[in-house]
C-alpha cells in the first residue's frame, strides 16, 4: 500500500486550535484499501511531549498521544488540539497485522496565539465570559461558544473558578480544563455541587486551554 497527506490548511495551528489531518491509502495497483484497514496515528516531538494531543476531552483518562483508526473509503483522519509550542511530528502507520504496509508523516509547527485582538467584547465586561477567546486570541460569543477556547483576562481581572464560568455561559453544562497532561472535568448539579466524577471547583488561570460542553 502506498499513503499520502492531505494537504494542511495554510499558517500554523495556535493554542487552542484544533487540526485534522487527513491520510489515504492506496493498495498496490493504486485503488483504495479495503473499509476497516487498521490506521495508527501518532503525534511525537524531536523532544519532550508533543504539543499536539488527540482531541479526546470527553474522557478523564492520561492524555493521548496514538491511536488506531479504521479506513472509509481508503481514507482516515484524526483531529488534534494544541495544547503547547513547539514541533511535532505526526505519522500515520497502515497495518498488515502486526507489520507496517505504509507510513505517511508530516511535520507540524505549533505555535502560541498572539495578544488578545481590540474586537468589541461579546459578553458583559467583567464576565469571566467576557475573557474567552479563540486561538487568535479574539473574543467569542458566550451564547454559543461550544469546544475549545482560551482563558484570556487582563492582568487586573477580579479570580475567577470554573464554577464562576460556567455561571456566565447560558446553557452549558460543563467543562474541561486541560493541564498538560489530561482532561480535568468539572460538572455542577442544579445545586452547584459537582456530580459524580466531576472535580471540585478550580480556579482558572491565564491561557488555561478549555472545552466547553453545552
Amino acid at each position: 500500500p502506498a499513503a499520502a497527506l492531505d494537504p494542511l490548511p495554510a499558517g500554523p495551528p495556535l493554542l487552542g486550535r484544533t487540526l485534522a489531518i487527513q491520510v489515504v491509502v492506496s493498495d498496490a495497483g493504486g485503488s483504495p484499501v479495503a473499509d476497516g484497514t487498521t490506521i495508527r496515528v501518532r503525534a511525537t516531538a524531536a523532544a519532550g511531549e508533543s504539543p499536539l494531543q488527540l482531541a479526546n476531552p470527553a474522557s478523564d483518562s492520561a492524555r493521548e498521544e496514538s491511536a488506531d483508526l479504521s479506513t472509509r473509503d481508503g481514507r482516515a483522519s484524526a483531529t488534534f488540539v494544541t495544547a503547547s509550542q513547539g514541533m511535532a511530528i505526526i505519522s500515520f502507520d497502515a497495518l498488515d497485522g502486526s507489520r507496517t504496509a505504509a507510513s505517511a508523516v508530516q511535520l507540524i509547527d505549533a505555535r502560541t496565539a498572539p495578544a488578545p485582538g481590540q474586537a468589541a467584547p461579546l459578553a458583559e465586561p467583567g464576565s469571566p465570559a467576557a475573557y474567552l477567546t479563540d486561538g487568535a486570541g479574539l473574543p467569542v460569543d458566550p451564547s454559543i461558544v461550544r469546544g475549545l477556547t482560551v482563558w484570556s483576562p487582563p492582568s487586573d481581572a477580579a479570580p475567577s473558578t470554573a464554577a464562576d464560568l460556567l455561571e456566565s455561559l447560558p446553557g452549558a453544562r460543563a467543562l474541561f480544563l486541560w493541564n498538560g497532561r489530561l482532561w480535568i472535568r468539572y460538572a455542577p448539579d442544579a445545586e452547584g455541587n459537582p456530580l459524580p466524577g466531576s472535580a471540585p471547583n478550580f480556579p482558572l488561570q491565564p491561557r488555561d486551554l478549555l472545552f466547553i460542553i453545552r
